[in-house]
């Protein structure tokens, strides 16, 4: 089995992403319309992806790196247009910084977290917490 199509954990709550609005802000991070009003209205509508962490495209303490950041942010966009999109969130760790949802976004059966540290838009990031796989992560 590819390491992309690590099993997610299944205490996790599954969230289909099916026909909701979504919206890209950075390479590991994005906005859906959960309670599907048609507008990102608040900070839970914020979905932050753990284990990883991409450049910024804006200043900020780490630094600012658009050349790298807009291909995460790209490759974000591309595969959140394909079905079956879903986020797992742990129910013990679900939100972070700024109440936004801490998830794992799965899409086909595929990790997009490790995914984008594999294709080196980003990198292990452990800040919220540590993926049950982590050596899969740090391997990437």
């Amino acid at each position: 089995m590819a390491d992309e199509e690590q099993a997610m954990p299944k205490s996790w709550e599954k969230i289909s992403l099916k026909k909701m609005k979504l919206q890209v802000i950075a390479g590991d991070t994005l906005d859906a319309d959960f309670n599907r009003n048609g507008r990102f209205s608040n900070s839970q509508e914020r979905v932050r992806l753990l284990y990883v962490d991409t450049p910024e495209l804006k200043k900020s303490h780490k630094g600012k790196d658009p050349k790298l950041g807009l291909p995460a942010i790209s490759f974000l966009r591309t595969v959140l247009s394909k079905t079956n999109s879903v986020l797992w969130a742990d129910q013990k760790n679900k939100t972070g910084n700024y109440g936004r949802l801490l998830a794992v976004l799965e899409v086909k059966g595929h990790n997009i977290n490790l995914a984008l540290i594999k294709r080196g838009h980003g990198y292990l990031n452990t800040r919220y917490t540590w993926a049950d796989g982590f050596k899969t992560y740090a391997r990437t």
